[in-house]
């Protein structure tokens, strides 16, 4: 087994390993470019959609433990994960439960102590986009960090796929020159709009 084949067979690997990722950041990057194509494909913002209203009681919300609240009122809904949170016109305490195929809300008000759930499903561009933009080591939830572990995967790959890439043109001798033209053309563009934008 020589140098040459160990390269081969990376960039060959390493490719259909990244078959799922570059799809997503290929398509998801066409929905970014393009917003108002892909909102315009969907029938609007999706209702909100109640699953239940029922008694809740916990602790008052403070700025100091919002995140202990946030968390509480998930745990104490059957569910963990990464969330966000707000107040809503009327100062009820709202906890977004954020996932791919769909964001879930809890609006916790206080005056009656009372609890609601509502869904709302995602389409497919909000899908594409949510999956691009997640990352993170934040959220101490096991598939949270194994998405984010995973990118930093994928980001390593796609650097070994592009050198063994490079090296594979540089081995290509009569190949060279329009190698270094695409490299030239590749670099000036970007160049050209990073310093114009």
């Amino acid at each position: 087994m020589t140098f040459d084949k160990i390269n081969r067979r990376t960039h060959l690997y390493s490719g259909l390993l990244l078959i799922p990722w570059f799809l997503l950041y290929a398509i998801s990057g066409f929905v970014f470019n393009h917003p108002s194509t892909f909102a315009n494909s969907e029938s609007g913002e999706a209702k909100w959609s109640t699953r239940y209203e029922r008694p809740y009681h916990m602790p008052a919300v403070t700025d100091e433990n919002e995140d202990a609240m946030a968390q509480k009122l998930l745990k104490d809904q059957g569910m963990t994960g990464r969330y966000w949170t707000d107040f809503d016109d009327q100062d009820n305490f709202v906890v977004y439960r954020s996932r791919f195929l769909k964001t879930v809300r809890f609006t916790y008000d206080a005056r009656q102590s009372r609890i609601r759930r509502e869904e709302q499903p995602l389409g497919i561009a909000r899908f594409l986009t949510s999956a691009h933009v997640r990352s993170g080591f934040d959220f101490p939830y096991f598939l949270e960090l194994l998405w984010a572990a995973i990118v930093d995967i994928v980001a390593v790959a796609i650097l070994i796929w592009i050198i063994s890439g490079v090296y594979l043109w540089w081995k290509l001798k009569r190949f060279r020159f329009w190698g270094w033209s695409a490299i030239a053309a590749g670099l000036a563009t970007f160049i050209l709009l990073a310093l114009g934008i």
